[in-house]
This record gives structure tokens, sequence and C-alpha cells, in this order.
């Protein structure tokens, strides 16, 4: 619930301020008009899969992203549905998009999850530390990489870095605005 309350909170205040700047410029506004169609089906589409309504939540976040095909954030939580429908290869793609408009440590560190999941963990451990190195104050990737090197059985490495996470505020099952560039 938290992660929902943090993703409007961030949400919200984008999509007013985009509704706003299109009604009261004077200039041509179909592209802001696009951005804010897209903004309304990201929010709608958060709210899904907070739910855990990964299909209908797949369905906003396609229509996000044909409306806006730029918005970074729309392939974002296009690949978390995916993952929650362990379609992994799908947002493995959502991601390679994501990451050719503006790459960041979210994007690296939910297309790294995927290949994990793929038993990629070359390319698992390659994302991670392509985030760390994009964005080295995300304590989230940090995390998730922690997670990676206890799995390989590299539990000194996997201690740093959950001291790093924790240094940078990272809390497991908080979210990570930081993440969120806009």
């Amino acid at each position: 619930m938290r992660n929902a309350i943090a993703a409007y909170a961030i949400l919200i205040p984008m999509v007013l301020a985009a509704i706003l700047v299109s009604a009261h410029s004077g200039a041509d506004v179909s592209g802001s008009a696009q951005c804010s169609a897209s903004s309304f089906h990201v929010l709608g589409g958060t709210i899904l899969l907070e739910a855990g309504k990964y299909q209908p939540a797949l369905k906003e976040f396609q229509e996000a992203v044909k409306l806006d095909p730029g918005s970074v954030v729309a392939y974002i939580q296009l690949a978390d549905a995916y993952q929650g429908l362990n379609k992994h290869k799908e947002a493995i793609e959502a991601c390679d998009k994501g990451i050719s408009i503006e790459p960041s440590a979210c994007i690296y560190t939910t297309r790294g999850f995927s290949y994990g999941q793929l038993g990629d963990l070359t390319a698992q451990m390659r994302d991670y530390d392509l985030g760390i190195k994009t964005e080295p104050s995300v304590g989230s990737t940090y995390a998730y990489r922690a997670r990676a090197f206890e799995k390989q059985g590299n539990l000194e490495a996997a201690k740093q870095d959950r001291e790093k996470a924790k240094s940078l505020g990272y809390r497991p099952g908080t979210f990570d605005q930081s993440q969120l560039k806009q």
C-alpha cells in the first residue's frame, strides 16, 4: 500500500501539471494532451498493478506508451506488469525501449530482475552494475544486487551491498522515489 501511495504522490501532481499547462498555454498543445492522456493511463495502470491486476494494468501501460512513446516511467511500469504475468522476455523488451530513451538505475534494476528470473545471472549482475554506475545513490539497486550475490554464494559482497543500501536510506518494502526520473 505504501508503494501505491508513493507512486500516486509522484504521478498525480505530474498529471495535474500537464493538464494545467495544456489548458492555460496559447501554444499548440496536441503533444501535451497526448502526454496528459498517457499520464492518466500510467496512473490507472499503477493502481491496477498495486492491486495485483496485472493484465488490465498491462493494457493501461501499453496505451500509455502508444500515446507517449518517450515515457520512461510508462516503460518501467509496463515491464513491472509483464513481470507480474511472469513474461520476463517481454519485460526485458520494455526495459530496452526505456533504456534507449533514458537509462536509470530503476530500469536497469527492473531488467536485471527479469534476467535473473530467466536464469541469466551474468546479464542480471551486468544490469545491477550498470544501474549503480548510472545512479550510485539509489539504494534499492544495491539491495537487489545483494540478493543476487547471496544466490551466488558471495556473502561478503552481499553484506557490503546491504550496508550500502541501508546507508543510502533504502528499507525493504519501501518505494524508492529517487528511481523515477521526471
